[in-house]
């Protein structure tokens, strides 16, 4: 068994049976050139409109942060996020949130939905799920990652969670996302059965954190993930069943801001 370095866990592990969970599910890389991946980066969006998302997820930024009861001009570099809310993770835990509503985003989200429909030879719509309240909506969501911190999630798949099977990752970089920071996937492991996996249950306790999602604890196959480092108006699109995550921010003084955004199939 190939184990996930430096990873302490409270909570129970499990190991599936012997399927492989995109065989029973809707698989919206099917057609393409990087099917078996599991993973591509690609050119995104006309230059204007990536200028456009960048500048609106910059200001949305600032303005929950200022709603968090810190004082930051709208035109501070968001690589500078860590020193703005220096010492107060109450007001990081506000501001770095998945599930923003899909008003909110600043661009014409039908322009992604194009171009990601494009990639992948297939018509592709957000994919909508239940809030709080059970009333569904097309959420969003960003990541803010501190230098030197625990901001990111383990080594996970989403497809764990019922609410993202049969659909579609794309993850954007906005700021200080380079070979550093940027999200790590391990090639191919939306392939492997589930009894090749080790995991924990959901709401284990990992490094002294609790994770709703199932994280990887170890694998008979090799886990070493690489880093695609998608540039500046880039795309990294994979499938929900590929092992992701600890995208640890190994920098001394850079936050990374990056955008999530799942689909799944148009009708």
């Amino acid at each position: 068994m190939h184990r996930v370095p430096n990873l302490h866990v409270e909570g129970e592990t499990c190991i599936g049976k012997d399927v492989v969970l995109l065989d029973r599910e809707d698989d919206l890389i099917a057609k393409t050139s990087w099917k078996n991946e599991g993973y591509s980066v690609e050119k995104f969006l006309a230059p204007a409109d990536f200028a456009a998302l960048e500048a609106g997820i910059r200001g949305m930024v600032w303005t929950l942060v200022r709603e968090a009861g810190v004082s930051v001009s709208d035109d501070e570099p968001l690589v500078n996020y860590h020193k703005i809310v220096q010492g107060n993770d109450e007001a990081h835990r506000f501001v770095a949130r998945w599930g923003m509503p899909l008003s909110l985003f600043p661009i014409d989200p039908d322009l992604v939905c194009d171009r990601v429909s494009e990639i992948c030879q297939t018509p592709l719509r957000l994919k909508s799920v239940p809030n709080k309240k059970g009333v569904s909506e097309v959420p969003f969501g960003f990541r803010v990652v501190r230098p030197q911190s625990t901001d990111q999630n383990p080594l996970h798949r989403d497809a764990w969670q019922d609410v993202w099977k049969g659909s579609l990752n794309i993850w954007i970089p906005i700021a200080g996302c380079d070979e550093k920071t940027s999200l790590p996937l391990v090639p191919g492991s939306h392939r492997w059965m589930e009894s090749e996996i080790e995991r924990t249950r959901s709401g284990a306790r990992i490094d002294n954190k609790v994770y709703m999602v199932p994280s990887v604890t170890g694998s008979t196959r090799d886990l070493t993930p690489i880093i695609p480092n998608p540039g500046p108006n880039e795309v990294l699109v994979f499938s929900p069943y590929v092992i992701h995550g600890n995208a640890s921010n190994k920098t001394e003084d850079t936050s990374r801001v990056s955008i999530e955004m799942r689909f799944e199939r148009r009708p």
